[in-house]
């Protein structure tokens, strides 16, 4: 039946859609175990730079391989993990670019410090990508977006910084 006006449409539209959208208010949850599944086979090094990688800490998230690489909280995880602890060193480090702006920022030379090898750094925020992908390949992007996902993985990242930032 068509209405003169074409007020049909709209009814049906409406009947469709009857009721708030709920999908960013509650989290799914499979989607939940998932994440659990996901977080839970990491090592906390690993869950840190998962974390990053989805947007967890806008600090670390911009850092460079040479300031991580000094920071104390990231020490302390490292040396609690017995896999990497022995990459962990005692020297001099110079960052280029501590900001990350231009060329005209003035290095800093740092002198016999502890600081991790940045080849824990790259290969970790490398992997962390590719285990995200995988993961991707499970859930959709609101699963991944939606308020509720990133208040959960918000709040594991902030559990991971209570255990570390000594």
């Amino acid at each position: 039946m068509m209405d003169e006006d074409g007020l049909e449409g709209e009814a049906f539209e409406e009947k469709n859609n009857e009721g708030p959208d709920l999908r960013n208010e509650v989290m799914d949850i499979n989607v939940e175990r998932l994440f659990d599944t996901f977080l839970g086979k990491l090592t906390d090094v690993e869950k840190f730079f998962a974390l990053i990688e989805v947007g967890c800490s806008e600090k670390y998230e911009t850092m460079t391989v040479s300031p991580l690489s000094v920071d104390s909280m990231f020490i302390n995880m490292i040396a609690a993990d017995t896999k990497y602890a022995k990459n962990i060193s005692v020297g001099d480090v110079v960052i280029k670019r501590p900001n990350r702006h231009s060329y005209t920022d003035r290095d800093v030379a740092l002198k016999d410090v502890k600081f991790v090898g940045g080849n824990v750094v790259r290969y970790q925020r490398e992997q962390s990508k590719i285990r995200w992908t995988k993961l991707a390949a499970e859930l959709s992007k609101e699963d991944i977006t939606g308020n509720k996902s990133v208040e959960y993985l918000q709040k594991k990242w902030e559990e991971l910084m209570r255990k570390y930032d000594k």
